[in-house]
């Protein structure tokens, strides 16, 4: 079960700089998610920076130079906790944007936009808010990939912060 300091969300608004909205943050130090209580806990305490909504837990394996994986969103946020390995977010180019480790625990806000890639591989464990949606469906061209993500988030209403983030990694 985690538990949680008081302010939580200030702590994401000193280090990202919003309070209605945040791409991906990591809660150092914070004891491991073992179940859906420690996920619950995350959730009250964050409010309405993650959407309620369908729910899904998930493990992942990533493998070793998983490097090309496309971007995507959760409308209504996650919740991931690396169990094995590390990864990051990457821009469109590859470059670093965030990296997590063994023991993190990274929140990703609703309409949180992402593109993971390891080297290592990364064993994570997650839990999502109304699902994750890919620009396109596997086996399809990939082409424009960034921008039919960006035009689902607006035909869904990402709120204005959530769509300049995306256009900052995505778009440039």
């Amino acid at each position: 079960m985690v538990l949680l300091t008081q302010g939580l969300r200030a702590k994401f608004r000193d280090v990202l700089g919003t309070d209605d909205f945040f791409n991906s943050g990591v809660l150092i130090n914070a004891p491991p998610v073992s179940n859906n209580i420690g996920f619950r806990s995350l959730r009250k305490e964050l409010g309405d920076m993650l959407i309620p909504g369908d729910e899904e837990d998930w493990a992942l394996w990533l493998g070793p130079n998983s490097l090309n994986l496309p971007p995507h969103y959760h409308r209504g946020g996650e919740i991931a906790v690396v169990l094995g390995g590390g990864y990051s977010d990457v821009d469109m180019n590859g470059k670093a944007l965030a990296t997590y480790h063994k023991g993190d625990i990274v929140v990703y806000g609703a309409f949180s936009t992402h593109r993971p890639s390891t080297v290592t591989g990364a064993q994570i464990f997650y839990h999502s808010l109304n699902g994750t949606t890919f620009p396109t469906k596997p086996g399809e061209p990939r082409d424009g990939e960034a921008s039919i993500l960006f035009s689902k988030m607006m035909a869904l209403g990402a709120p204005l912060p959530a769509l300049e983030y995306a256009r900052s990694w995505m778009l440039r």
